[in-house]
């Protein structure tokens, strides 16, 4: 999805659009970029703006989660349509922003995650998360990992250790450096990238994922190439988007979960943390 820069209502319309497209394809949960509805606001996304021009609008657009209007509109989508629908937006609690993923379905609020993790360009206007919560939702259980968050494998593997058997990835991965000079950001060079590292964690921990960025130009120094991917827990790709906004959609079934997750062999079963002092010494 093209998540534009601080218009929320054009945001929501266009979840709208593409949550009732969904609705008629019989998908059961539907899941949009981070920021989907605020746009991604961070340092250097729009030359035209200071860091405390950033800021400001970062705090002008944070909203209240689950009670807020723009969290409103997705309940009542989700009551309409009868389907589980996962959003991304600047959340604000007590004056302090956070990256927020939600998730609301027919029977109304499921959870909120808050991103743990900042990339440089990005800490200064929100605060981190501390909690890997998992939701249980149509039958399964269900984790978030945010964008950056996914550049460390302990929080994937967190999450299917506390029964996620969905990964939610929801991302804003410019073509951009933070602080850098425009790059090509070709699509092909983003799949590349993406699948260096993404299938390992459907792979390793046994669980299906759900990779999804935004595309398109947002501003005169930001835009996104567009490539999103479901992934089955054996790491395979089930369905990849292109270059434009578009909807993939895949069948995750309970019965290829359980037959991964119960090989003798499975990472997950064959663990040691007994040994794994290591993992916190620079703790």
């Amino acid at each position: 999805m093209n998540c534009k820069l601080g218009q929320k209502e054009a945001n929501l319309g266009n979840m709208e659009r593409w949550a009732k497209k969904a609705k008629e394809a019989q998908a059961e949960l539907v899941c949009f970029p981070e920021m989907s509805i605020t746009g991604f606001y961070c340092a250097g996304v729009d030359s035209r703006l200071s860091g405390d021009q950033v800021y400001y609008q970062v705090h002008k657009l944070a909203e209240p989660v689950p009670d807020g209007p723009s969290a409103n509109f997705v309940r009542d989508l989700s009551t309409k349509l009868d389907i589980y629908i996962a959003a991304g937006i600047f959340e604000v609690q007590n004056h302090i922003v956070y990256n927020c993923y939600f998730i609301f379905g027919p029977e109304g609020f499921v959870g909120k995650y808050r991103k743990t993790h900042m990339p440089a360009g990005e800490y200064p206007y929100c605060r981190f998360g501390a909690e890997f919560p998992v939701f249980e939702a149509g039958g399964c259980s269900i984790g978030i990992a945010t964008c950056f968050d996914n550049t460390m494998p302990e929080v994937a593997r967190i999450l299917a250790l506390k029964g996620a058997e969905i990964i939610l990835m929801p991302h804003a991965w410019s073509n951009e450096d933070f602080f850098g000079p425009p790059t090509s950001g070709r699509y092909e060079d983003r799949k590349s990238e993406v699948l260096t590292f993404i299938p390992s964690r459907a792979y390793d921990n046994k669980a299906y994922v759900v990779f999804v960025d935004q595309v398109g130009r947002v501003s005169d120094q930001y835009s996104y190439p567009g490539f999103s991917a479901l992934f089955n827990p054996k790491g395979q790709v089930m369905a990849e988007a292109g270059t434009a906004e578009e909807m993939i959609i895949a069948n995750f079934t309970k019965e290829l979960l359980d037959v991964e997750r119960g090989r003798p062999d499975s990472g997950l079963r064959s663990r040691r943390p007994e040994i794994y002092r290591e993992l916190l010494k620079n703790a």
